[in-house]
Protein backbone atom coordinates (compact mmCIF):
# COMPACT_ATOMS: atom_id res chain seq x y z
CA UNK A 1 0.00 0.00 0.00
CA UNK A 2 1.14 3.66 -1.14
CA UNK A 3 2.89 5.55 2.33
CA UNK A 4 0.92 8.93 1.95
CA UNK A 5 -2.48 6.34 1.02
CA UNK A 6 -1.90 4.96 4.40
CA UNK A 7 -1.32 7.83 6.37
CA UNK A 8 -3.72 9.80 4.54
CA UNK A 9 -6.35 6.68 5.66
CA UNK A 10 -5.20 6.35 9.74
CA UNK A 11 -5.69 10.31 9.80
CA UNK A 12 -9.06 10.43 8.39
CA UNK A 13 -10.31 7.12 10.19
CA UNK A 14 -10.40 8.39 13.59
CA UNK A 15 -12.65 11.56 12.63
CA UNK A 16 -15.03 9.78 10.57
CA UNK A 17 -15.45 7.53 13.52
CA UNK A 18 -15.61 10.16 16.30
CA UNK A 19 -18.70 11.62 13.63
CA UNK A 20 -20.58 8.07 14.28
CA UNK A 21 -23.40 8.85 15.79
CA UNK A 22 -23.93 5.65 17.60
CA UNK A 23 -20.73 5.12 18.32
CA UNK A 24 -20.68 8.79 20.28
CA UNK A 25 -23.80 7.52 22.12
CA UNK A 26 -21.99 4.31 23.98
CA UNK A 27 -19.03 5.56 24.59
CA UNK A 28 -20.85 8.93 26.42
CA UNK A 29 -23.30 5.74 27.94
CA UNK A 30 -20.11 4.30 29.43
CA UNK A 31 -21.17 1.03 28.18
CA UNK A 32 -17.80 -0.90 27.00
CA UNK A 33 -19.30 -3.91 25.44
CA UNK A 34 -21.72 -1.58 23.40
CA UNK A 35 -18.41 0.84 23.14
CA UNK A 36 -16.61 -1.72 21.44
CA UNK A 37 -19.43 -3.18 18.84
CA UNK A 38 -20.34 0.08 17.80
CA UNK A 39 -16.42 1.22 17.16
CA UNK A 40 -16.40 -1.87 15.31
CA UNK A 41 -19.52 -1.02 13.07
CA UNK A 42 -18.14 3.16 12.93
CA UNK A 43 -14.84 1.40 11.66
CA UNK A 44 -16.54 -0.68 9.02
CA UNK A 45 -18.74 2.63 7.99
CA UNK A 46 -15.29 4.98 8.10
CA UNK A 47 -13.18 2.31 5.79
CA UNK A 48 -16.64 2.26 3.45
CA UNK A 49 -16.54 5.99 3.24
CA UNK A 50 -12.71 5.79 2.21
CA UNK A 51 -13.23 2.75 -0.20
CA UNK A 52 -12.89 5.28 -3.18
CA UNK A 53 -9.53 6.62 -2.36
CA UNK A 54 -8.16 3.18 -0.85
CA UNK A 55 -9.62 0.37 -2.26
CA UNK A 56 -6.71 -1.28 -1.49
CA UNK A 57 -7.24 -0.80 1.93
CA UNK A 58 -10.77 -1.54 1.34
CA UNK A 59 -10.09 -4.92 -0.19
CA UNK A 60 -7.34 -5.53 2.98
CA UNK A 61 -9.62 -4.68 5.20
CA UNK A 62 -12.53 -7.28 4.46
CA UNK A 63 -10.19 -10.24 3.19
CA UNK A 64 -7.31 -9.99 5.71
CA UNK A 65 -8.48 -10.58 9.05
CA UNK A 66 -4.78 -9.69 10.74
CA UNK A 67 -4.55 -6.87 8.88
CA UNK A 68 -8.13 -5.95 10.10
CA UNK A 69 -7.18 -6.96 13.74
CA UNK A 70 -4.43 -4.66 13.68
CA UNK A 71 -5.82 -1.90 12.24
CA UNK A 72 -9.15 -2.11 14.51
CA UNK A 73 -6.26 -2.20 17.37
CA UNK A 74 -4.69 0.80 16.53
CA UNK A 75 -7.61 2.73 16.08
CA UNK A 76 -9.12 1.86 18.89
CA UNK A 77 -6.09 3.43 20.93
CA UNK A 78 -6.84 7.02 19.32
CA UNK A 79 -10.36 7.72 19.58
Amino acid sequence: MDEDLADRIVRAVPNLINKNEAYKDAKRDADPENAGVELQEAIKDAILNLADCGAEAFGQFYSDSDFRDWFTRDISRVV
